[in-house]
């Protein structure tokens, strides 16, 4: 595992119900990435507690098990169904997502992401979760740790193992499958600007370790970058001259664009994380895409910023509300089942809309023979028209789906 520069390692403070989901733990003990030898049985610690995920405040002495359970197997051989109803499983249809997209479809005609690299850059991951075992990119990396850790220690508030999960989730009959089951992950941790106050609590990061963790995606092969995170300051000209460097190299970069639970009429439910005009910057070649959220309705989700008139050609709408991920535990899970690993929970935010537009860009890619450029403009050419005709302040270009692109 490559490592590269980054600040030293120190507690984290997550609060990331704004964005789908959270991640973090006790930064002092690692994820089990497999191996040979009997599995020790976990022993519960009694480390300081450092996250803090809405009205649950985290005391010292809290109990926190490591995760130690054995790796899953490797993930299956993917099936040859020509016909788009085998693909449609229980595990297909835990997320609405996949049928509201069509990538059953894309499937059929044998289009998977293989081939293909999705840059995640977000908090840790989980490398021995059934959803991603095996399919993590050897040059994955850590600008938090200067080890190259990209394992954060519980991680029973999971971000970064979820938005990886719907990008290109491992299909094998666990959970809820990603869009792009072919392809690898190259997971970059960025943890060291995070911290209080966050925006709306999306998880912040400086623009500092973005920028670096965007050149380093670009350097390893990435041929789609997702974001879901935020920024600690204003996105200054460090992070969008990485983005311009980014999509100048053929690379397209997906970002979600933050939420809004509180309320707020749909006028202000403006793009704050990443201004619209970083959308709509020439300079980017019309290769940053600003992500908004879909319901399970097909329209846009109440909490989702809108287009806006500066962003509109930018913005598309793809599913991110209710959508069962990796992480959990207590009552907020769905599934449980032994070990941190193996439970899942039902979460909401436009950091789950990036990844799908993500892992769709790499299916075009690995189905239609084209580079993340093209997939890219073959998604805007063929997305839903939703709301007013056309594009559209609120809806943008419209959200994404497969079906025209491979009928």
């Amino acid at each position: 595992m490559k490592s590269i520069s980054g600040a030293s390692a120190m507690a984290l403070m997550l609060a990331l119900s704004a964005c789908g989901g959270g991640g973090g733990g006790n930064s002092g003990q690692g994820g089990n990435t497999g191996g040979g030898g009997a599995t020790p049985t976990p022993t519960p610690t009694t480390a300081g507690c450092t996250i803090q995920y809405q009205n649950q405040t985290c005391r010292p002495g809290v109990l926190i098990t490591p995760v130690s359970s054995p790796p899953p197997p490797p993930p299956p051989q993917l099936p040859a169904f020509g016909t788009a109803q085998p693909w449609e499983t229980a595990e297909y249809n835990r997320n609405y997502g996949l049928a509201q997209i069509g990538a059953s479809l894309a499937y059929s005609k044998g289009a998977f992401g293989q081939g293909v690299t999705i840059a995640v850059i977000d908090v840790g991951n989980q490398t021995n979760h059934p959803e991603v075992f095996g399919r993590v990119d050897g040059d994955s990396t850590s600008i938090y740790d200067r080890r190259g850790d990209i394992v954060e220690g519980d991680n029973r508030w999971a971000h970064g193992l979820q938005c990886a999960s719907l990008a290109m989730g491992t299909k094998n009959g666990t959970g809820a499958h990603g869009v792009a089951i072919g392809a690898s992950l190259l997971y970059i941790r960025a943890d060291a600007g995070f911290g209080f106050p966050s925006l709306d609590d999306f998880p912040l990061h400086t623009p500092e370790d973005l920028g670096q963790s965007i050149d380093y995606a670009v350097a390893n092969g990435a041929n789609v970058i997702s974001l879901s995170l935020g920024v600690s300051s204003d996105p200054n000209r460090v992070l969008f001259d990485a983005i311009e460097r980014a999509t100048n190299a053929g690379v397209v970069v997906v970002t979600a664009l933050g939420n809004y639970f509180d309320g707020r009429p749909d006028n202000q439910k403006t793009i704050v994380l990443f201004r619209a005009a970083f959308g709509a910057d020439p300079a980017f070649n019309g290769r940053l895409v600003l992500a908004g959220a879909s319901d399970q309705a097909g329209g846009i989700g109440f909490f989702s910023p809108r287009a806006g008139a500066n962003g509109q050609n930018a913005f598309l709408l793809a599913p991110g509300a209710n959508m069962l991920v990796p992480g959990g535990g207590g009552g907020r899970s769905t599934i449980l089942a032994p070990g941190n690993t193996t439970s899942y929970l039902r979460d909401s935010g436009t950091s789950f809309a990036a990844p799908h537009i993500a892992g769709a860009i790499a299916v075009v890619m690995s189905g239609r023979n084209v580079s993340a450029v093209e997939a890219l403009q073959l998604l805007y050419d063929n997305a839903v028209d939703v709301g007013p005709a056309g594009t559209d302040s609120t809806n943008g270009r419209g959200r994404i789906d497969l079906r025209p692109i491979f009928n």
